[in-house]
């Protein structure tokens, strides 16, 4: 059983410190993070989180991760993954 409330950080000034929506009335977000975060027996504390495991466990997506020190021709990487982002064929997650 998993219970959850509408409790999330937020700064002095109010401001969400978690994954919210640009639009104020939605929570969709911030509570779909913090779901997440509970299934994995976490509260936001995700330090060590790996994106492409998220994104599997969220979506069933398998991601292709490419090591920074990976030997590949990083101009033509970037342009798959420019692309890819502005078609909205993919997700780029950065560490």
């Amino acid at each position: 059983k998993l219970v959850l409330d509408d409790a999330v950080p937020v700064g002095s000034d109010r401001a969400l410190l978690c994954s919210h929506s640009s639009e104020r009335r939605e929570m969709w977000v911030t509570l779909l993070e913090k779901v997440f975060a509970k299934m994995a027996g976490r509260s936001y504390d995700l330090q060590g989180s790996n994106p492409a495991t998220d994104i599997f466990r969220l979506t069933g997506w398998i991601p292709e991760s490419l090591p920074f020190s990976g030997n590949y021709n990083w101009d033509a990487v970037w342009v798959r993954v420019l692309s890819g982002w502005q078609t909205g064929r993919c997700v780029v997650c950065l560490g």
